[in-house]
This record gives C-alpha cells, structure tokens and sequence, in this order.
C-alpha cells in the first residue's frame, strides 16, 4: 500500500497480486491514492470517536542486564549495533566482526562469524535478525549477507548487486544506487530485503524510494514500494533530510506473514476520524488484509521545532541548506501516527514519537524516552489499548521487550524486560 509514481494512482484499494512466473522479475505494486498531509487536527485521550481507550503505565519490568564491563573473552561486548532474537530466548548481536550470541540467561553462548574477507567472515557486522527457522542473517559493511544455519553454520553469502535478479531489478527500475537496511532469512533460500534505492536522474525533489523485496533463487519479488519524502535531492548528487514526513515500518509476523506501514502515506486526515492503515502481508499466496487504527495527530511542539531550526542553522554554517528543505521543516505540524511497529503473540505495539523526538533523538536515540504505544488486535485490527512504554524496544518476542543501550559516554548494554500480562490478555476480552 504505497505511493507510487511510476504507476497509475487507484482510489483508495489494493491492486490484487498475482504469483510470478518462474525466473522472471514480477514487480508488484500495492497502490493507492495519494493521502494529503495534514492541515489540523485536535488533541485527544481517547480514539478520535469520542470512545474511551484505557491507557496502561507500569507496562515492563527489568529482568536482566548484560553489560559490556562484565563480559568477558571473545564474547566482550565492543560496540554492538543491532540486536536479534531466537524462538528460545537466546540473544544475538552484531558487534565488531561477529555476532556473539548469548543465552537468555545472559551467559555467552558463541560467536558466529569473525574478522575477515572469507565465507562467513565481516569486515563489520551492520545488522542481524533470526528469522522464523532459526536462520540468521547479517549484513556486513559491503552491503552484503552472510546467512547461517540455526547452529551458527555458515551456508551462503547473498551479494545483493551481483544477484542477476537483483541487478535486473535495479536496471528496470532505473536506480542508480541502493542500500541495504535489513534482510531477513524466512528459510535458507528465501530472504525478505528491507532497501532503500535512489535515482538522482529523477525530475522533483524526491529521488528515494523505500521498498521490501522477497529473494528466491528464481525470482525477485517487490511486495510495496513508497516514495521516501524525508530524502530530498537538493543537487545533482546532493541530499537533505527533511524529516518526519513519514517512512516505511514493518514487522516480521507467525507463518511467514509480514505486516508493514508507510507514515506518511498510510493515514488518512478526517478531523477527529483520523487515522492509518497497515497491510498484512501472506508471503506464500501473496494475498493482503487491511487493518484501520484510530489516530490522534500529535503536534510537534514548539521546543522541537526550536532544536530543528538551530540544528537547520547549524547545518548551514557547514553545507548550505536548501530551500525546499527548510520551507517543508518549516510546515511541518505533525509527527507521522508511529515511528516503529513490533508483533508479537497475535499484538501489534504500534510506537508513537515521544513528546521530545527531534533530529536528534531520531539519530542518537540513547535516552530513555517515553512513548505512547497502540495495542492492537492483529486479527480485528482493533485497538484494545494504549500503554506507555519508557523506551522504544528494538525487539519484542515471547513477551519480552530487548532494548540495546548504547549511550555515548557509557558501557554498552543489552537490557531485557518482562511486558505485562494484561496488555496480552486484552486481546481475549476482544474476542
């Protein structure tokens, strides 16, 4: 469910998807109109109907802590930047040339990978998550993915831009570069690519698109495809960041299932019926549901608009800052409904910005901050509740939040929290 320019707008509906023939490229496209920003919308407790939402505080409680000072050896926490999570609670994190793996109790397990050019090797491990088998996948500083078995084995390397299917795709598309943001192994053989791809040769301020893929060994599915308007092309070759018109969020669900917004695209400004949607994804028959969520936009205050003009200004003592970015900084008046979406046990935890996200949070996010969270119904689509969240968790599995508490003048640290019980036990009372 996207804005995509390249293709014909539909009003307000899902283009059916069909299966692709073998070995060929099958770009899929979920369309809908063009959604107009904002223009004003009051300020709320309950669900823009006028129906209350109870609002839950108190929601997690800290059950472990692995800290970077206690540990020790190979498994030594150095500068952990992404963080994944097995189905029996072991924790993994891509740090320095590895992934070093810990049991849920916090004891190192092993290290998948090491220092290197080779199979299996990093020359910096970006990113890891496991996947629904077991798999891991972690993109090292090339942009390319090693992919191991649940035992830490080493099995394939997917170089995205030497994949014939890959560069076919680029080419039709006319990007002329991209870059990885996540990738995801579903089993061995089919991997769910989260990218970002430019073409500085487009006419407009907007040259960056956001889209999830779906890689097998024959074919290369595009499943959405968003115009990325927080990137834009100020120059030939030049960039600027006109922030919180929204971006693409996903979360990986049970069965091979993906469920996935655009913020800027995916809502809908109708007073005090406001509201977004997020698609349901089945990767095995390619068939979507639509799920609709209450919305209260949330004005950017006035000290973040403050910080955002002294960081704007700050940037033009280095670069020059266009003028397209500041006038569209300068409209600004609501963040997007959410900033990230997490799954877990039939919930959906929709995260809204806290009260004091800027720039700078966005990009150094250390604090803890909170945030105002949707529970959700994943098989209604219903909203059952709100709760407040202190933190943004990087991941939510088996009733567990995982933060990765990287500050700047502190230890590194993996934090694991117990969630509530009752935000999973709403989800009965609503059958």
């Amino acid at each position: 469910m996207g804005v995509v320019e390249a293709f014909p707008i539909q009003p307000d509906r899902i283009v059916p998807m069909t299966r692709p023939s073998p070995g060929s490229i099958s770009l899929l496209p979920l369309v809908v109109a063009c959604i107009p920003m904002l223009t004003a919308c009051g300020r709320s407790g309950g669900d823009g109907s006028g129906s209350a939402i109870p609002l839950y505080t108190d929601v997690v409680t800290l059950e472990l802590a692995i800290e970077d000072h206690l540990s020790d050896g190979d498994l030594k926490l150095v500068r952990p930047v992404d963080i994944g999570v097995d189905a029996r609670g072991n924790i993994y994190l891509a740090d320095d040339h590895a992934v070093k793996v810990f049991r849920p109790d916090g004891t190192p397990l092993r290290q998948i990978g090491r220092e290197g050019t080779g199979p299996g090797e990093f020359i910096r491990a970006l990113s890891v998550h496991v996947g629904p088998t077991g798999c891991v996948a972690a993109i090292d500083d090339h942009w390319e993915t090693n992919i191991y078995a649940p035992d830490g084995e080493f099995i394939s390397r997917y170089r995205s831009r030497n994949e014939h299917h890959f560069r076919a795709y680029q080419q039709e598309r006319g990007f002329t570069s991209s870059q990885l943001n996540e990738v995801v192994a579903l089993r061995p053989d089919r991997l769910l690519i989260d990218l970002d791809a430019m073409n500085h040769m487009l006419p407009g301020p907007y040259f960056e698109t956001s889209q999830l893929l779906y890689a097998t060994p024959d074919t290369l599915l595009e499943l959405c495809h968003y115009v990325d308007k927080e990137h834009v092309k100020t120059g030939e070759q030049q960039t600027g960041g006109a922030w919180f018109q929204g971006s693409l969020i996903w979360s990986l669900l049970d069965g091979e299932r993906i469920l996935f917004t655009e913020t800027g695209a995916d809502r809908v400004a109708d007073g005090s019926r406001s509201r977004y949607r997020m698609i349901v994804l089945d990767l095995t028959t390619l068939s979507t549901d639509t799920l609709t969520v209450p919305w209260v936009p949330e004005p950017v205050p006035p000290a973040v608009k403050y910080v955002e003009s002294v960081y704007i200004a700050m940037l033009d003592r280095s670069i020059e800052v266009h003028p397209v970015v500041r006038e569209i900084m300068a409209e600004t008046e609501y963040y997007p409904p959410l900033k990230a979406v997490r799954a877990d046990r039939g919930i959906i935890f929709g995260f809204h910005f806290s009260p004091i996200d800027s720039v700078v949070r966005v990009l150094d996010d250390q604090e803890m901050e909170p945030h105002l969270t949707d529970i959700i119904d994943l098989s209604t689509g219903r909203l059952l509740a709100r709760a407040e969240f202190p933190f943004l968790p990087d991941v939510i599995r088996d009733g567990k939040a995982y933060r990765l508490f990287r500050p700047a003048d502190d230890y590194s640290a993996v934090h694991v929290y117990r969630i509530d019980r009752r935000l999973y036990q709403l989800r009965r009372g609503s059958d």
